[in-house]
């Protein structure tokens, strides 16, 4: 504190100093950290009702406060890396599924001109499936990619907005900052692996009743992966 009415910040600006919310002529003076909330003389004199808290003055708590929303910047900055890295995983691992699944509706089609016309309608069936694979597999990809580049940019906004505007920041806003950025830490991401269909067939077979067998069928592991709750 540089003198009466200002907060010096670190760069010896004066900024207003804040005033009591249940002394309104009074300015802050201390932080009470029983009660969480900022406090002047006259709540800790006399009859105050902070009196026998155990409180922090102000440029103490401001400057562990600081220290506190670096620190969060600094681990967000080093997840939104990570989560980079995830994102280009995610397209990756998308790429080599889909990449499966084409090589399975080409082996439905292959199959289908050995057996003719007969196996038409087998074959629309097998590839709408196939398809209809895809699309849930690509709706939990893209619901990924969609969730997590949106949190990707918000945290990104929110840091760099920390580090241009950081050191004129009131301690309430550092408070609010701190709290974003913990939550972003403390979320987690997994990578959606789904197990790509599995095209196969069964020789043995050549009658009316063993066509579906002659023809193939879908071999997959049923989709469980759930998106993370929207940020």
């Amino acid at each position: 504190m540089s003198q009466k009415g200002c907060l010096s910040d670190v760069h010896g600006t004066c900024n207003p100093e804040p005033m009591c919310v249940y002394h309104k002529s009074e300015y802050i003076r201390f932080y009470c950290e029983e009660c969480r909330v900022f406090i002047c003389d006259d709540c800790i004199s006399g009859n105050g009702k902070h009196r026998r808290c155990f409180k922090t003055k102000l440029s103490d708590y401001g400057n562990r406060t600081r220290r506190l929303l670096r620190e969060r910047t600094k681990r967000a900055e080093d997840k939104l890396s990570k989560l980079s890295s995830e994102l280009d995983l995610t397209m990756q691992v998308q790429n080599r599924f889909n990449e499966a699944v084409d090589e399975s509706i080409n082996s439905v089609v292959f199959r289908r001109e050995i057996i003719r016309q007969k196996f038409d309608d087998l074959q629309k069936q097998l590839i709408t499936k196939l398809d209809g694979l895809r699309n849930q597999a690509n709706t939990q990809y893209e619901e990924f990619i969609k969730l997590h580049t949106n949190k990707y940019c918000k945290m990104k906004e929110i840091t760099e907005t920390i580090r241009t505007t950081e050191t004129d920041m009131t301690e309430d806003n550092m408070m609010i900052y701190t709290s974003k950025l913990n939550t972003f830490i403390d979320t987690s991401e997994v990578v959606p692996k789904l197990e790509p269909p599995s095209y196969v067939t069964d020789d043995k077979y050549f009658s009316s009743k063993y066509l579906q067998q002659l023809f193939g069928d879908i071999e997959f592991v049923e989709f469980n992966y759930l998106p993370i709750a929207t940020y």
